[in-house]
């Protein structure tokens, strides 16, 4: 059974992190590069979206 047949819409994935705003761009790119992983999930779930909060 997949998720479709329940009536469920995938709609997006989220993430949190304390990194992707951060003033230091060197931690700053390995928190952008750390949410790669999240966007191919979402494109091979066929989710439409990634959202990231800043905690």
């Amino acid at each position: 059974m997949r998720i479709e047949d329940l009536g469920v819409m995938k709609n997006v994935i989220m993430v949190d992190d304390k990194n992707i705003i951060n003033l230091d761009k060197a931690k700053r790119d390995i928190a952008v590069e750390s949410y790669c992983k999240f966007a191919d999930a979402a494109k091979i779930l066929d989710f439409t979206s990634v959202s990231i909060w800043e905690v």
